[in-house]
């Protein structure tokens, strides 16, 4: 059972990119992703302002929305949709809109794009579970060896290449992920190598 490109940590294809966001500070920051990777984006300032103009023929607004306790900027009766739509959505544990910027090159052109909101990956990675949750993936001699390493909180993909060959132990480490024997942030980020994993509390003796 091999392991789908899909599992490879996105920052890993994002060496080039560039990010620029409002920090908690305030502070404005500019650098490579790879970089404010783990940054809280979801509670980032818009990183830039919602313009408003005498005659323009959008709308421009504010939606109060219960997920952040927060107000969420809109440029459209599209975009408030959208936002409420997140907002009702039970898998979406934080809400910002306009995050942050994001800058790269295509070729000899400079490119950039700036996303109208950001909704917590938490339902991509349950969906990526899900896909391990069936008892053929479990193989106990591995599954025992997973508890052991993962003891000591470490890489997803580090602990994995200590138990052996990553083709055959991921399967089985995503199995124990979906029964809560391991366990890691499926909130903050999409998960792939470099997400922290460690044993279940109960699992402990």
């Amino acid at each position: 059972m091999g392991e789908p490109a899909e599992a490879v940590p996105a920052w890993e294809y994002a060496s080039d990119v560039h990010v620029g966001f409002v920090g908690l500070d305030g502070v404005r920051w500019d650098g490579p992703l790879a970089r404010y990777w783990g940054e809280p984006f979801e509670l980032a300032s818009p990183a830039r302002k919602f313009i408003t103009f005498k005659g323009q023929k959008n709308f421009t607004g504010d939606y109060w929305a219960v997920t952040s306790r927060d107000l969420v900027g809109y440029e459209s009766w599209v975009e408030r949709d959208a936002a409420m739509a997140l907002d009702f959505d039970p898998a979406v544990v934080a809400l910002a809109s306009q995050p942050f910027r994001l800058a790269w090159v295509d070729g000899d052109r400079d490119r950039d794009h700036t996303p109208d909101y950001l909704g917590q990956p938490f339902r991509a990675n349950l969906r990526w579970l899900a896909r391990y949750r069936h008892p053929r993936c479990h193989r106990a001699s591995l599954a025992a060896l997973l508890r052991e390493v993962f003891v000591e909180p470490q890489l997803l993909f580090a602990g994995a290449d200590r138990v052996g060959d990553r083709m055959a132990v991921l399967p089985v480490l995503y199995h124990l992920l979906w029964r809560h024997e391991l366990t890691a942030d499926l909130v903050s980020g999409p998960l792939g190598g470099g997400t922290v994993v460690s044993l279940a509390a109960w699992g402990r003796s």
